[in-house]
């Protein structure tokens, strides 16, 4: 629909369309992986997956780019659609296994946990997750802005540190699948707490360039560190009643908190405020998620016994 569309409005109903599923489609290959590890490797193998699209969006940004310099901007749609045909044909002739034994056992051993399945946790893991992504994007949304005319980089550098950010990323979600799985209730708020510290360090005002580039290096490091931990946390939350429903609420908390950043850093830049400010307004979110995440482990901790072996 995006390649053939004729115009504009056209162009959006189709990116719409994909991104209706886009929640539900990565929700179901997250809980797809967790259902496969092995035992204490949930985190990790759902890790993998968030790996995935992290490596995705390293390589897909500048090949679809290129593509779409070299042959037009419907080329790199054309792209996209004959990759997804290709997926789905691999899909089909490698399915995964569609039984769940670890869930159903889970269900016999603890069967008053569908208590567990409330509204209210589930929703305050969600503001966790839209708070927590939010932050990082206030500042990520604009980082060539910030790069270039508040950490005072020349524009050929851009490339090469959101490149820097990426590999940080790659790095920090395979440490954080680590941690979620060793360390199921502190990875969320430490990993949090970590981006948090980035974000103060890129709003110093005092903050040098080379030390912002540090700073911005961790900032990739960290937010994708979060992201196997909430994955965790949120199924944990949820019980073993709909892991798969958990992560598309999960899935959609990050959708919200990435316009939620994102319209946040746009409304302060349009009020006068400097690119420094979207780095202090990001980390005041983060420092939030944090708070939340650290009452909501209080709450499970004394109000919820039974979580804790759920996987």
């Amino acid at each position: 629909m995006a390649a053939l569309a004729p115009g504009f409005a056209w162009l959006i109903t189709g990116r719409v369309v994909s991104a209706v599923v886009h929640s539900t489609l990565i929700a179901a290959f997250v809980a797809t992986a967790r259902d496969m590890a092995p035992t204490g490797r949930k985190a990790a193998w759902g890790a993998r997956i968030t790996l995935g699209i992290g490596l995705s969006s390293v390589a897909g940004v500048p090949a679809g780019t290129l593509i779409g310099d070299t042959f037009g901007w419907r080329a790199t749609f054309w792209a996209l659609a004959a990759l997804s045909l290709a997926a789905t044909a691999l899909l089909l002739r490698c399915p995964p296994p569609q039984d769940r034994p670890t869930r159903i056992r889970h269900r016999e051993t603890f069967p008053g946990c569908r208590r567990l399945v409330l509204p209210l946790p589930l929703a305050l893991t969600a503001l966790v997750i839209a708070n927590g992504t939010a932050g990082a994007f206030t500042l990520y949304t604009y980082a060539s802005p910030y790069l270039t005319r508040a950490a005072d980089f020349p524009s050929q550098a851009v490339t090469v540190l959101l490149f820097l950010y990426g590999a940080g990323g790659l790095a920090g979600n395979t440490l954080g699948g680590r941690a979620a799985d060793r360390y199921p209730q502190a990875a969320v708020p430490v990993t949090l707490g970590a981006v948090t510290a980035a974000l103060l360090l890129l709003a110093l005002p005092t903050t040098a360039r080379w030390t912002a580039a540090a700073a911005f290096c961790l900032l990739g490091t960290t937010y994708f560190a979060t992201i196997p931990a909430l994955n965790t946390r949120i199924v944990t939350t949820a019980g073993p009643s709909s892991p798969t429903m958990a992560l598309t609420i999960n899935n959609s908390a990050f959708c919200i908190g990435i316009a939620l950043g994102s319209w946040l850093g746009g409304l302060l830049l349009a009020h006068g405020h400097t690119l420094r400010s979207l780095a202090a307004a990001g980390a005041a979110l983060a420092a939030t998620a944090v708070l939340v995440a650290l009452t909501t482990s209080t709450r499970r901790r004394h109000d919820l016994p039974m979580a804790q072996p759920i996987a």
